[in-house]
């Protein structure tokens, strides 16, 4: 692979690594407030459920809010 496709790859799966976390973080609050003192695994894993049963729609506008994200770190 040449840098750029590598680099192109890499930002790919940073972004989509992204999307997840800013969804986490956007219903870490809500996910607490109705499991009061639930440990961060135990948050991450409801939050990976909630992602998973999202559609490709909400997963599309996450990805482009972490893409835009990135960029601007760059």
């Amino acid at each position: 692979m040449d840098s750029v496709t590598l680099s192109s790859l890499t930002l790919r799966l940073i972004n989509n690594l992204s999307a997840f976390i800013l969804y986490r973080q956007r219903h870490q609050a809500e996910i607490l407030a109705q499991n009061p003192g639930l440990p961060n695994p135990e948050i991450s894993k409801i939050a990976g459920e909630l992602w998973k049963a999202e559609s490709e729609s909400i997963k599309n506008e996450w990805k482009l809010l972490a893409e835009v994200r990135c960029q601007s770190l760059f």
